[in-house]
């Protein structure tokens, strides 16, 4: 692990990080800069996200196909950098997102019920980890309804052996 540089400190002295979140994987840091006040802050972490093949008799499911090729599934490690260098400037680098990530975060950004407050070191955070949240919700969906069937067919069988004996 690489260290800070001098005037950078570890992000643990921050009372205003952000939460942990359970079904997290991989590495969260933050690097703080002060100079009379805080004057950047870089972030990065990274969480995993495994889609299967979409179940086309399912009514319920009406996103689209995260999954291309020849296997049923796709791991997306997606890894988010940030820095924040100034009231105003805020950005973001998001690598091997879904697809549909950049369009997806858009309408998260323009459905706001207030601007982002550029201010806050971690305003981006929120909507990164909303969107991501959707793509987890996504995910355990689209490999409960398989396994559902998988539990009907064992059901049935279970219940044609024992009916048998």
């Amino acid at each position: 692990m690489t260290k800070a540089p001098r005037n950078m400190l570890p992000a643990t002295v921050s009372p205003r990080r952000p939460p942990l979140v359970p079904w997290r994987i991989g590495v969260a840091s933050q690097y703080l800069r002060y100079s009379g006040g805080l004057t950047d802050i870089a972030t990065w972490f990274r969480c995993l996200v495994k889609m299967i093949k979409k179940v086309v008799d399912d009514p319920h499911e009406r996103g689209p196909e995260y999954v291309t090729g020849k296997k049923d599934y796709k791991w997306f490690e997606m890894s988010f950098f940030t820095r924040w260098d100034s009231p105003t400037t805020s950005q973001a680098l998001c690598v091997d997102t879904p697809p549909d990530f950049p369009a997806e975060l858009k309408k998260l950004l323009d459905n706001r019920l207030q601007s982002v407050d550029f201010r806050d070191p971690f305003a981006m955070h929120a909507n990164l980890v909303d969107q991501i949240v959707v793509y987890t919700d996504i995910s355990v969906w689209r490999v409960r309804d398989p396994v559902r069937q998988l539990e009907k067919v064992s059901i049935s069988q279970l219940h044609l052996t024992s009916t048998r004996l």
